[in-house]
């Protein structure tokens, strides 16, 4: 095979210089000065992507993983617990909602912890002088992070016996500082008179948390 050795190549006219598809660079061959511009780079080989300095694109997207000059703001690790067994009570005291925890660990001490919370939740008042209202609580470990109350009625009186379902969606962004395991609940409370519920209707109750490196 012959070849042909030059110290730059240089274009003739206004045009520009072309390639032929059929022309292969050696491997280990780098182009430093002029640099190549081009509008497409297409794999070689189907569905293997393309390699650029260690950086793999592939299917219009580049792995996470390949990222590392993004420092803060990269989501690390996704926990999320679900449950969808109705849970009633009256308990004017806070009670674990059954089965919506989860155990996170951290990876840096300046991480933070999107917590997000989702339920149908319901009340069920037995009279007028009942507030009929749920509170819901997120802890970290033994720490409330985030509380929410809901008054599904007007003022006491009125409305005798009534239930009530809605909707409930609570988040935090958290700052543990830690490395070390910990926990996220959430729990209830009710007011006198009322009974309350968790995934009613047997509806999915979901707590999510999110690792965010750190700022």
């Amino acid at each position: 095979m012959g070849k042909i050795k030059v110290n730059e190549i240089e274009k003739h006219d206004a045009t520009e210089v072309t390639v032929n598809s059929d022309v292969v660079m050696a491997a280990g061959t780098s182009v430093s000065s002029p640099s190549i511009s081009t509008d497409t780079i297409s794999e070689k080989t189907s569905a293997s992507g393309v390699t650029v300095d260690g950086v793999l694109i592939k299917d219009g997207a580049i792995a996470g993983s390949f990222i590392s000059g993004l420092t803060t703001g990269k989501v690390l690790q996704v926990i999320e617990a679900t449950s969808s067994t109705l849970q009633d009570t009256t308990s004017t005291s806070y009670i674990d909602i059954t089965n919506i925890t989860l155990d996170i660990t951290p990876s840096a001490t300046n991480s933070k912890i999107f917590v997000l919370y989702t339920d149908m939740n319901r009340t069920t008042r037995t009279n007028d002088v009942s507030a009929g209202s749920i509170t819901l609580q997120i802890l970290r470990d033994s720490t409330q992070i985030a509380q929410r109350h809901m008054s599904m009625y007007n003022s006491a009186g009125g409305n005798g016996s009534n239930t009530i379902a809605t909707s409930t969606a609570m988040s935090k962004l958290d700052s543990p500082s830690t490395t070390s395991q910990i926990t996220y609940k959430v729990q209830m409370k009710a007011a006198v008179n009322t009974t309350i519920s968790s995934q009613y209707s047997n509806e999915t109750a979901s707590l999510l948390v999110m690792e965010i490196a750190g700022w």
